[in-house]
């Protein structure tokens, strides 16, 4: 071998193996690398600058060899190539700048090494075909196998003997078949152990050996359990008494195996229906489905018991098969046991029957022998447990459904007392067919079961007999008491009658004859009962019946089915009545009662009770008596009507209706009384929860608890009182009240509630105004005109929309505000009032004597006592005094003031105001200031208006003179005044006088003043300066006085007849009677119609030639806008002087526009002028030097 690199010699007999022949001469022979040397002898190794590796055995066997053939004769180290030769010695390591390890080993290598499969629980072999390690140097006892980690889920063993951790075990072990693995039986399916192999020198560790497990079914497992049961009892077998339980999680309950039976019982399987189909032997199984039915049962025997009565015992299987050596049956037997208990074995009883007479008490012993045998008890003595299913009722008196007593004591001993209840029962004399009755209860055994006795009551002759006849002819005696007929059971109508000795039609072919019979009951078909004299109660059953009373208390039982026809008669009656029936009861035939179970019912004339004893909800109409009317225990409604009536719900939620009421309703549900029921009458109310009011104003009020109160039409006023009620004020304007409310209340109409103020809730419909309590509550408004009263307490009152009315109350200061709307305001202490801007024209109505307006409201009214102040505000306000001496300050504004009765002092302030002082004769001072003011006056009132302080006029009521210096512009008589014959004085100032319908004296005085007398005989003095007189309507006198005066009339001249009556004086009459008479003019120079004005002495002189513009007459002045002028359709254009007058320089003719023009002067209809002149456009231009001029 010729090595420059790595040479491994290892294993056995590699000498003679693997060292084979070497070429001469640079062949090189055998494995290794070869470089072309030639003549390397055989055997030898010629290691150039290479590695190698050579155990230590088969050194020692090359060394021991050395120069023989297959042997190393030996190592020749050259430390260069230099030197040598060609080696050609036999088995010799040539070495030349090498390494050579003489003593090279080899790791144990793994030849297999594959998991091991064996079945759950079993035990597995490990071979060497499972799990092989060799080595190049050991033999394989020599390759020793370490556990580093202990074998899961079993045991490893080495020939029978447990392997733990750090145990050996060598290769030949293995291949011997000493190393074994148990597997424990759980429920894995893997297992494995952790091992190192070692050859002696060299030790490969991280070593795992897997086994793979295969599962087989595991045996389940039950449990012993003991049960009890009572003596002739059963067992009924489930699955769960058996304690099932297995290993394996898939595995079910699949069945039971009993392996042995029970010695005192027997184990079968019945049907669904309880019938045994099988007795189990030993060994026999039942399945897991007949458990889950309950169909196997342990059935103890008979009469038998006691502790561990009986065992047996049993094996649990699954369903998990035996396939691979698998189990399904549970190998250890289980045991059940049973514990009987005793029982009393129930008593027998029998049914008895018993008889006594309808008057007489039976004593007798229900254990006794009755007619069925005694009752008998095998085990203990015989008791009783309960009467009629009661065990209260044992040895305590009873009263049965019948009406008779029974006391039955536990010891069987009994007395029945018939008690009256059968009393009904005729006796062997009456003929009867209905001699006997019968009754009944039942007793319970202890331990045992119920059981009845029967009572057979025989009748006698008593009070209270009801008599049954036969088909026949019968006679009927009913002997002493008063006793009854039934026909109740007849095939056809019956009749009857009490009164004489007609005998009765039976309805069923025959005619009886009825002797000292008072009451009858009628059959199920159409029925005739007449009654006596007596008292008789006549009851009609099925079928349209006729009953007919007569005199006496009677009582009329008209019977379900059809309408019946009931007639009382004389006497107080009764009317039961089912269907619709006819009522007769005239007048004065007594005091009369309905008892009805209908649930809409109406009185009729002259029957004044009535009573509900129906169930559900009853509606009752009285009448115009004094009606007694009595509801039931549902929701009723009781309409008294007229009359004093009393009315009384009974139970249920019940209302007294007054809808049809003739005028307003008062009732009081805390009062229980109807003061008023709008019909004149008064009504007592008992029971009664809730009212329905009239139509018209009523007052209604509540009572603790939950009522409802609905008001109708009218103007209704309702108070709820406490409890949550339901308020409703329907149409009209209505009013909610809290007045006897005991706190504070809230109450909102615009969301319709309110809160009590004694803890209730009230829902409150249709309602406009709120009456608050006497403490501190806060009311609001809704969209509507509300009125809202706070009473006394500090009290928060809310408007809102609408034209609303708030009462603050009288007590401590209120807040109130209006909201939008024209609200007004009634403050009676120092209330807060809160109106914001563009809210309405508010008023404030006051008592209290000193009061200011607060800003946004614009009228105040004193309504109190005393004198008043009053100011108002910048708004324009009115502002109404009372009787006292008031003050009024309008302040800023154009302000109305009235002073009322009393001294009082007006004062306008700023703006165009209204001062009216004319209540009263007492001098009052009205002080306009400035603006336009207007003044109603009367003698004696003071004005003070300064000259210049606007254009200010005033109304006259009666006398009076306008003091000196005061400026007023016009004064004119007052309209309440008109027919009084009024005398008005003016001052020095120009005055404007116009009088009203009477016969008047105006006085201008100095000045120059306007007088127009109006209607009637009117005086008009001019005084001195240049007035205008106008007589009007009437025969006037007008004197001008001092000045140049004029008398005004309202028609063209043409319409007038002159008259010169000397010494200055004049009359001009109007020629159609009823205009404006005949004026007589004195001290008058101008004259003015219609159609020209006229001086005084040309008119009267010179035939009233047309006005001359050459005649220098002064200017010519055109009526005004508070003159009365009259111009009609007719006339002409008013002409100014003609121009020929050069010395006053005129131009032209200067004409107003006639009425045809394009710009007339306005009229009404009627022709009279009454406004200014518009836009008055001139012919020709005005020349700026003309004088005289007065447009």
């Amino acid at each position: 071998i010729y090595n420059t690199g790595t040479v491994n010699i290892i294993g056995t007999s590699v000498i003679a193996s693997n060292l084979g022949a070497g070429g001469g001469g640079g062949g090189g022979g055998g494995a290794g690398n070869h470089a072309g040397v030639g003549g390397l002898g055989v055997g030898a190794i010629w290691n150039q600058g290479g590695t190698v590796n050579i155990t230590a055995a088969n050194f020692a066997a090359m060394t021991g060899n050395a120069g023989a053939s297959g042997a190393i004769g030996g190592v020749v180290n050259s430390g260069s190539n230099t030197g040598f030769t060609t080696p050609t010695s036999v088995n010799t390591i040539y070495n030349n700048g090498g390494t050579l390890n003489t003593s090279y080993n080899t790791a144990p290598s793994v030849g297999a090494n594959s998991a091991l499969t064996l079945a759950e629980g079993a035990t597995g072999t490990i071979t060497a075909a499972a799990l092989d390690f060799n080595d190049a140097e050991q033999a394989d006892s020599a390759i020793v196998y370490t556990i580093t980690t202990a074998a899961t889920n079993g045991t490893l063993y080495r020939n029978g003997v447990a392997l733990t951790l750090n145990d050996t075990f060598s290769q030949a072990d293995i291949n011997n078949g000493l190393i074994a693995y148990v597997h424990n039986g759980g429920e894995t399916t893997g297992a494995s152990f952790g091992f190192s192999v070692s050859d002696g020198t060299v030790t490969v560790t991280g070593q795992t050996f897997n086994f793979t497990v295969t599962p087989v079914n595991d045996a389940p497992a039950g449990s012993d359990a003991t049960f009890e049961l009572t003596e002739d009892g059963a067992h009924v077998f489930a699955a769960a008494d058996f304690g099932f339980s297995d290993l394996d999680e898939g595995d079910a309950f699949a069945g039971v195996v009993f392996t042995t039976l029970p010695t005192n019982g027997v184990i079968v399987v019945v049907d669904s229906g309880g019938a045994v189909v099988q007795t189990l032997t030993a060994g026999q199984s039942v399945t897991a489905a007949q458990l889950a039915a309950g169909l196997v049962q342990y059935r103890p025997v008979a009469n038998e018991s006691g502790e561990f009565f009986d065992n047996f015992t049993f094996q649990v299987l699954d369903d998990g098969g035996t396939d691979a050596g698998g189990v399904d049956r549970d190998q250890s037997p289980n045991t059940f046991t049973f514990d009987v208990t005793a029982v009393n074995d129930a008593p027998v009883g029998q049914n008895d029957a018993v008889a006594t007479g309808e008057s007489a008490v039976y004593s007798g012993d229900v254990f006794a022998d009755n007619g069925s045998g005694a009752d008998t008890d095998v085990d203990s003595a015989l008791t009783v447990s309960a009467v009629n299913g009661d065990g209260a009722g044992v040895g305590n008196p009873v009263t049965l459904a019948s009406g008779a007593l029974l006391t039955l004591n536990a010891d069987g001993t009994f007395d029945y007392d018939p008690n009256g209840a059968f009393d009904g029962a005729p006796g062997a004399g009456s003929s009867a067919s209905n001699l006997t009755l019968t009754d009944s209860f039942t007793y319970t055994l202890t331990g045992g079961g119920t059981f009845t006795v029967t009572v057979t009551i025989n009748g006698q002759d008593s009070d209270g007999d009801i008599l049954i006849g036969t088909a026949g002819d019968d006679t009927l005696d009913g002997g002493a008491g008063t006793d009854t007929v039934d026909y109740s059971g007849a095939a056809s109508g019956v009749r009857a009658q009490l009164n004489d000795n007609i005998r009765a039609t039976d309805g069923d072919g025959g005619r009886d004859t009825l002797l000292n019979i008072e009451n009858l009951t009628g059959s199920a078909f159409n029925d005739l009962l007449i009654g006596s004299n007596g008292v008789n109660v006549l009851n009609g059953g099925l079928g349209a019946d006729t009953l007919l009373g007569l005199d006496g208390d009677d009582t009329l039982i008209g019977g379900a089915g059809a309408a019946n026809t009931l007639q009382g008669g004389l006497g107080d009656d009764v009317y039961v009545v089912q269907a619709r029936d006819t009522i007769v009861e005239l007048a004065g035939q007594g005091r009369d009662r309905v008892e009805s179970t209908r649930n809409v019912f109406t009185l009729v004339a002259n029957v004044e009770d009535l009573t509900f004893t129906g169930t559900g909800d009853f509606t009752g109409y009285g009448n115009a008596s004094n009606n007694v009317i009595v509801g039931g225990a549902g929701n009723d409604l009781l309409f008294g009507g007229a009359g004093l009536d009393t009315l009384n719900g009974g139970l249920g939620s019940d209302t007294a209706v007054y809808a049809t009421a003739a005028g307003g309703v008062t009732a009081d549900l805390t009062a229980g009384a109807a003061s008023n029921d709008g019909d004149g009458g008064a009504d007592v109310l008992t029971s009664i929860e809730n009212l329905t009011g009239s139509g018209f104003d009523d007052t209604l009020t509540g009572a603790a608890g939950v009522n409802y109160l609905i008001g109708g039409d009218g103007n209704d006023t309702i108070n709820g009182r406490g409890g949550n009620d339901w308020l409703y004020g329907g149409e009209g304007e209505d009013t909610v009240s809290y007045a006897d409310a005991t706190a504070g209340v809230s109450v909102y109409i615009n969301a319709r509630t309110a809160f009590d103020g004694e803890g209730g809730t009230d829902v409150i419909t249709g309602f406009e105004n709120v009456t608050g309590s006497a403490f501190n509550d806060l009311l609001v408004g809704d969209e509507g005109d509300n009125e809202l009263r706070g009473g006394a307490g500090r009290d928060v009152l809310l408007g809102r929309e609408g034209t609303d009315r708030l009462f603050g109350g009288s007590g401590a200061a209120n807040q109130l505000q209006g909201g939008a709307g024209d609200d007004a305001y009634y403050v009676d202490a120092n209330d807060t009032i809160v109106e914001l801007a563009g809210e309405g024209h508010d008023v404030v109505i006051t008592t209290m004597n000193v009061f200011n307006l607060a800003a946004n409201v614009e009228d105040l009214s004193f309504e109190g006592t005393g004198n008043f102040v009053g100011t108002g505000n910048a708004a324009d306000n009115e502002i109404y005094g009372a009787d006292g001496d008031d003050i009024l300050n309008g302040g800023a504004g154009q302000d109305s003031l009235n002073g009322g009765i009393g001294a009082d002092i007006l004062i306008g302030g700023d703006g165009n105001d209204y001062l009216d002082g004319s209540w009263d004769t007492v001098r009052d001072i009205l002080i306009g200031g400035a603006g336009d003011d207007a003044y109603a006056l009367r003698a004696g009132d003071a004005v003070v208006e300064a000259i210049g302080g606007g254009y200010d006029t005033a109304q006259v009521l009666g006398d009076y003179t306008l003091a000196a210096g005061v400026e007023l512009e016009v004064m004119t008589a007052n309209a309440a005044s008109s027919e009084y014959n009024t005398t008005i004085v003016g001052n020095e100032l120009a005055n404007t006088i116009v009088g009203g319908d009477g016969d008047n004296v105006l006085r201008g005085m100095a000045g120059d003043d306007r007088l127009s007398g109006g209607s009637g005989a009117d005086r008009l003095e001019g005084g001195d300066g240049d007035d205008i007189l106008t007589g009007g309507y009437g025969d006037d006198l007008l004197f001008g006085g001092a000045g140049t005066d004029t008398a005004r009339f309202s028609y063209d001249r043409s319409a007038y007849s002159l008259a010169d009556l000397g010494n200055g004086r004049y009359s001009i009459t109007h020629n159609s009677p009823g205009q404006e008479g005949v004026d007589i003019l004195e001290g008058i120079e101008m004259v003015r119609f219609s159609d020209g004005t006229f001086g005084v002495v040309s008119l009267f002189n010179a035939g009233a030639p047309a006005l001359s513009a050459k005649a220098d007459i002064g200017p010519q002045t055109l009526p005004t806008m508070d003159d009365d002028f009259v111009v009609t359709g007719g006339d002409q254009p008013l002409v100014l002087p003609a121009i020929s007058d050069t010395a006053k320089d005129f131009d032209l003719p200067q004409v107003l526009p006639g009425l045809d023009g394009p710009e007339p002067m306005l009229l009404h209809t009627g022709g009279v002028f009454s406004g200014i002149l518009h836009d008055v456009r001139l012919i020709d231009d005005l020349v700026p030097n003309h004088d005289g001029w007065l447009l």
